[in-house]
């Protein structure tokens, strides 16, 4: 498939790569990186009357298990009605499991079930699997560079 910038992805940036051109390709490529990523997982929640909300959840629990829903929300950077509106349908669906603090008993842990694993694993294995072939392709030097970036942006952020 050839874009607006399929010239350039194989040129390495040169020293003015903080130029608006090569910013706007990178955000341009990162949310069709995104999109591509999340592409699958995205059917496979519809299929079961889920969202991308949901998957966030999912995704975000499957990383921090027993985390407090205060640092879910400020992970997810989202108001308690909105997360309670999401969490809700997966506590039902037994997707995720909630138990209270072991210092403070009103505290409430979340942490994926089983299913609730085996749904994540089995909506981001094809992602795993491209992501994997795009690091294979690219090379260590480029992963270690993309990571870093990555990184960086997301320490920004926090």
């Amino acid at each position: 498939m050839s874009d607006a910038y399929s010239g350039l992805d194989s040129a390495p940036p040169g020293p003015l790569y903080l130029r608006d051109q090569d910013l706007e390709e990178a955000l341009d490529l990162l949310a069709s990186a995104t999109r591509k990523l999340t592409g699958t997982a995205r059917a496979g929640l519809e299929e079961q009357g889920y969202g991308m909300a949901h998957y966030r959840v999912l995704h975000t629990l499957m990383h921090h298990p027993a985390i407090p829903v205060a640092e879910l929300l400020a992970l997810l950077d989202i108001r308690k009605q909105s997360l309670h509106r999401v969490l809700k349908p997966l506590l039902e669906a037994k997707l995720v499991q909630q138990s209270p603090g072991e210092n403070d008993r009103r505290q409430r842990l979340l942490k994926l079930s089983e299913a609730g694993e085996n749904l994540v694993r089995t909506l981001t294995d094809k992602a795993r699997n491209d992501l994997a072939e795009a690091f294979r392709l690219a090379g260590p030097a480029a992963v270690a560079g993309f990571r870093s970036v990555l990184h960086q942006l997301t320490e920004k952020t926090r």
